[in-house]
C-alpha cells in the first residue's frame, strides 16, 4: 500500500466517518442532557426531588439549551461560520461539503486534505468537551466549566475552519498561507 492510497482511504473513509460519528454522538449525547434537564425539572416542580439532582430549575433550562445545541452540531457550525468566516454557504447543508472542495489529482492534494479533515476531527471533539463542560458547569460539578468551554469552543471552531483562519491570517498579512500553497511550493 502507497502513501497516496493510504490518504486516499483516509480522505475518503476514515475521517468523514470519525466526523459524522462525532457529530451523532454529540447529538446524542445532547438529548440525553435535554431528558436529564426535562426530568429534574418535572421532580422539582411535582416536590419529587431527593435532593441529589439540581437545586434549580434554572439550571436545567441552561442544561435544556445546552442539550438543544448539541443536538444540531452541523447548524451551530454553521451559524459560527456564517458569523465569523468564509464557510457559511458551504456548510449549510452538510459540515464534510466544506472540505470537499475540487477533486484531488495530486498527492500533495490528498495530504491537504487528509490534514483538513484531521483538523476538523480534532475541532468536533473540542466542541463536543466544549459542551460537556457548558453542562458541567450548569449542573454545578465543575465551577470553571464555562472558562475551559469558551476555550474548546474557540479552539474547535478553528480547527474546523482552518483553511478560512489561514486565508484570513495571509490576506492580513499580506502573503499566501495555507495547504494549496505549501502544495504548489512543494512541486
Amino acid at each position: 500500500m502507497t502513501i497516496d492510497q493510504i490518504m486516499t482511504t483516509l480522505i475518503n473513509e476514515l475521517f468523514p466517518s470519525a466526523a459524522q460519528f462525532i457529530m451523532v454522538l454529540i447529538a446524542l449525547v445532547g438529548l440525553t442532557i435535554i431528558f436529564l434537564a426535562t426530568r429534574d425539572v418535572y421532580q422539582l416542580i411535582s416536590g419529587e426531588a431527593d435532593g441529589r439532582g439540581n437545586a434549580a430549575v434554572s439550571s436545567s433550562l441552561v442544561r435544556m439549551v445546552i442539550g438543544g445545541l448539541m443536538v444540531v452540531p452541523s447548524a451551530v457550525l454553521w451559524r459560527t461560520a456564517d458569523l465569523f468566516l468564509d464557510g457559511a454557504s458551504q456548510t449549510e447543508t452538510n459540515v464534510l461539503a466544506y472540505i470537499s472542495g475540487a477533486e484531488a489529482t495530486t498527492s500533495c492534494d490528498r495530504f491537504a486534505d487528509a490534514i483538513q479533515l484531521m483538523f476538523l476531527v480534532v475541532g468536533l471533539i473540542a466542541i463536543f468537551f466544549a459542551f460537556r463542560n457548558a453542562d458541567d458547569q450548569a449542573r454545578g460539578f465543575n465551577m470553571n466549566g464555562n472558562r475551559t468551554a469558551i476555550t474548546y469552543f474557540i479552539g474547535g471552531i478553528l480547527c474546523v475552519f482552518i483553511v478560512d483562519i489561514f486565508a484570513i491570517i495571509s490576506a492580513q498579512i499580506g502573503v499566501d498561507l495555507g495547504l494549496p500553497q505549501l502544495c504548489a511550493a512543494l512541486g
